[in-house]
């Protein structure tokens, strides 16, 4: 065992000392079978029609209050989450129809 978390490992071997405290609590396997881990699948992605902030040049990006996000490129933004891009933001919105005064090339923040 470790002092601290160490993620999963796929080739995971318990040593004798730990298997003999599991059958102390649990008791002997009733018979010897392997344990086999159940395929692993990859996750597949959803492919996205909009591609554009990736191939955008950023200007700028900043993380505000409350845990939001933006990428501002040239007189356009996309707010951010956790995952990417937020819902609702899958093409760029204009910076001056949601920001009145704010100049239309943000080059930082």
């Amino acid at each position: 065992m470790a002092p601290f978390y160490k993620g999963w490992d796929t080739n995971l071997r318990l040593i004798h000392d730990d298997k003999q405290g599991i059958q102390h609590l649990y008791g002997k396997p009733k018979q010897d079978t392997p344990v086999n881990s159940p395929p692993v699948e990859e996750p597949k992605e959803t492919p996205r029609k909009e591609k554009k902030l990736c191939q955008s040049k950023i200007d700028a990006f900043t993380h505000v209050y409350g845990g939001r996000s933006f990428v501002f490129t040239g007189d356009e933004y996309w707010k951010l989450n956790d995952d990417g891009v937020a819902p609702g933001f899958p093409n760029p919105m204009k910076i001056s129809l949601d920001w009145p005064g704010l100049p239309g090339n943000i080059d930082a923040a």
